[in-house]
């Protein structure tokens, strides 16, 4: 079985050590307003098509909780993940190997590189883990806005906020979605706000 919880920024993994890439943040940061986002679309919103806020109070959601709500909406999470999990680890395997024949290198340089291949297997797993759910999330997003009809999302601007708003686009794209998108930013009685808009359909 598997759980949700933080890894951290993607690792980069050599003969000479392992650093982080901050850049690369574990998609775990983003599921909690991913998952938020798919409960409050998910209602009834009539045949008047007015503007639905939605205003969150609840605390935020640990792993397993986060983890029982994705299984509500996305049924096959427990047949998706392990795919994930084991394209990962076929590619760590696979790293492990080249890393035994990299004959340019020392012994003791190859045993060091294998050693923090090995060191930091469960960590990329858990990332693995964290973006499978994630990009399962984004479907199940892309899916509802289509089924509702849903014309447009717009959050206070945060970093968080944009990066799901643009992942869903992509995950628009991915389902060749009918619905054209637009992402923008604008402000908005002095605070700024980030904007997705769907046209089309």
């Amino acid at each position: 079985m598997y759980t949700l919880k933080y890894a951290g920024p993607k690792v980069l993994i050599s003969k000479t050590g392992v650093t982080l890439d901050w850049k690369k943040t574990d998609k775990y940061s983003y599921l909690p307003f991913a998952v938020t986002l798919l409960e409050a679309l998910d209602h009834d919103y009539g045949e008047d098509g007015h503007t639905f806020t939605y205003e969150s109070d609840h605390q935020p959601k640990d792993g397993e909780s986060l983890l029982q709500t994705v299984r509500h909406y996305c049924p096959d999470i427990d047949e998706t993940v392990p795919m994930w999990v084991a394209k990962k680890e076929a590619e760590i395997a696979h790293e492990i190997e080249r890393a035994n024949l990299a004959h340019s290198c020392s012994q003791l340089e190859r045993d060091t590189y294998i050693r923090n291949i090995k060191l930091m297997s469960d960590y990329r797993l858990q990332r693995t883990i964290n973006k499978s759910v994630y990009y399962a999330v984004l479907d199940a997003l892309a899916s509802m806005i289509i089924r509702h009809r849903i014309r447009f999302l717009k959050a206070p601007f945060s970093k968080t906020h944009y990066h799901v708003f643009h992942s869903i686009e992509g995950a628009m794209r991915r389902q060749k979605s009918p619905l054209r998108t637009s992402l923008s930013i604008y402000s908005e009685k002095e605070a700024l706000t980030v904007l997705l808009e769907f046209a089309g359909g």
